[in-house]
């Protein structure tokens, strides 16, 4: 079980939705609505397993353009899906959404793009620092096998491109 607050963050209109798991909550189709998931989306999680396809069930979120957060007290990790050009937008609305995260004036945070698996593991006023003046923030790293196979999984499922 989750040691700490989690949220699923829409930076399409800043809205911050407290979650005790991020895929039960996106497994109800009130929340489904109110963050605007596609027919297709929804349809694909009506076919998981709650319990064993936790990972799928996010991925939906993190592709449908969803923030995922979650504050463990030591840290703050965040994952979302993004193409890289577009990774920086997907940074300053995490770094708007820190002083309601987080009780912490300048967290840890541990951040994955899932598109590609770039990582950062950076404090709150480095991160804002490094978008100020317009410098890489995620740094490239192999790609995570469990992830390509997820990634082609969820390519698969909503017959999509992952790239």
């Amino acid at each position: 079980m989750p040691t700490g607050p989690g949220f699923w963050l829409d930076p399409r209109n800043g809205a911050l939705h407290r979650v005790t798991t991020h895929n039960d909550w996106l497994l109800d189709p009130e929340n489904q609505k109110k963050v605007g998931l596609t027919t297709k989306q929804i349809e694909v999680l009506a076919t998981l397993d709650p319990a064993k396809e936790i990972d799928e069930i996010r991925m939906i979120g993190v592709m449908s353009g969803l923030i995922r957060i979650r504050d463990y007290g030591n840290r703050v990790s965040v994952q979302f899906y993004a193409p890289p050009a577009e990774s920086e937008q997907s940074l300053r609305a995490a770094v708007k959404a820190m002083p309601t995260v987080s009780s912490d004036k300048h967290p840890f945070l541990t951040i994955q793009n899932l598109h590609d698996d770039s990582t950062a593991r950076i404090h709150l006023s480095v991160l804002v620092a490094k978008l100020r003046a317009g410098e890489s923030v995620l740094q490239p790293v192999k790609r995570i096998e469990y992830n390509e196979l997820l990634r082609q999984r969820m390519d698969v499922l909503l017959g999509t491109s992952c790239e």
